[in-house]
């Protein structure tokens, strides 16, 4: 019984973290035409000056909370799951990959 919950909080916490990585592809985006305005290649006018610091800022210390939290939480979950790491990695790649899928419609938003 304890196996089948761990697998299902896996299922379920993948699928979250799955969901909210447009936030942090968001991010990047904006990192991105930071950097490029910083540059000289003037791409989007209506960017704040002298944000690129906070937005750099902003984005490693996401990126690090973020990864550091599904990294651990999968290990730590597979290793008293005793499953086979193939399986483990597959139902990982899988659950994520249907929660980014399902927040989708939100960048359809944001890029049109």
């Amino acid at each position: 019984m304890n196996q089948i919950f761990r697998l299902f909080f896996t299922i379920v916490f993948n699928l979250i973290f799955g969901y909210l990585f447009h936030y942090l592809f968001i991010l990047f985006v904006l990192l991105y035409l930071y950097i490029a305005e910083a540059l000289g290649w003037s791409l989007d006018p209506t960017l704040e000056e002298g944000l690129l610091i906070p937005v750099l800022f902003l984005t490693i210390v996401i990126s690090i909370i973020y990864f550091s939290i599904i990294v651990l939480t999968n290990v730590c979950v597979w290793k008293k799951t005793k499953i086979k790491k193939i399986h483990f990695l597959f139902i990982i790649i899988l659950t994520f990959s249907a929660g980014f899928i399902l927040n989708g419609e939100r960048m359809d938003l944001l890029i049109s």
